[in-house]
């Protein structure tokens, strides 16, 4: 399967799951889809988990910090590529929605929101 390089605004792009108990969430889903994790170091006892799948990224996850479980239960964020982070930012507040965070560069996997 060909690994996609780049999605078009509007198509989802990446998933990533949030929750309490990393360790259980990576053996289940690993077992679930064949996915093979890898494990990035983001902190002292923190790490971001990669599921990769025939060489490419499928999926992540990583452990809900105290302040997050405070406003949502364990979940699963959905992304959707757009044209630019800033600009959907700023028109998602002209329309009534609420930005919790601002855009913020990942590496180099482009602006996310």
């Amino acid at each position: 399967m060909p690994k996609i390089e780049k999605h078009a605004p509007g198509d989802f792009c990446w998933v990533e799951l949030g929750t309490t108990d990393q360790t259980n969430a990576k053996n289940y889903y690993s077992s679930l889809f064949g996915w093979t994790p890898v494990d990035f170091p983001m902190g002292p006892n923190e790490f971001y988990t990669m599921f990769q799948l025939n060489d490419g990224d499928a999926a992540a996850e990583y452990t809900m910090r105290p302040e997050e479980r405070s406003m949502v239960p364990p979940h699963w964020n959905l992304y959707v590529a757009v044209v630019s982070a800033d600009d959907t930012a700023k028109l998602a507040a002209e329309l009534g929605g609420k930005v919790i965070a601002p855009p913020f560069d990942v590496m180099t996997s482009g602006e996310w929101l």
